[in-house]
């Protein structure tokens, strides 16, 4: 059986970190909310004060490195522990079944 996730894991059919899975009709409303919301926001604040707005910008986007860097460790721990759980079926002669 591990086999098999592990082949469907290597050939791209378990989704890896990399690919995002398919927006949901939902998320894509969303999405465009969000998107809009941004842009309206923007557009003000770049018309009333613009170094406001670029200063804004760039904290966003140090939030979203943040955030980037926060889901992979996130993901590598949650594939650490895994594989620890992994360990006991994958030394089926080993009695011990704590890892």
């Amino acid at each position: 059986m591990y086999d098999d996730i592990l082949r469907a894991l290597y050939d791209g059919q378990i989704s890896p970190w990399e690919q995002e899975p398919a927006p949901t009709a939902r998320h894509a409303m969303a999405q465009k909310a969000y998107n809009d919301a941004h842009a309206g926001f923007f557009c003000e604040l770049r018309a009333a004060v613009p170094k406001l707005a670029d200063q804004l910008e760039e904290l966003l986007a140090a939030r979203n490195d943040l955030s980037y860097e926060e889901c992979a460790q996130a993901f590598a721990q949650g594939f650490m522990l895994g594989g620890r759980f992994m360990l006991p079926v994958l030394r089926p002669d080993s009695t011990d079944r704590a890892v």
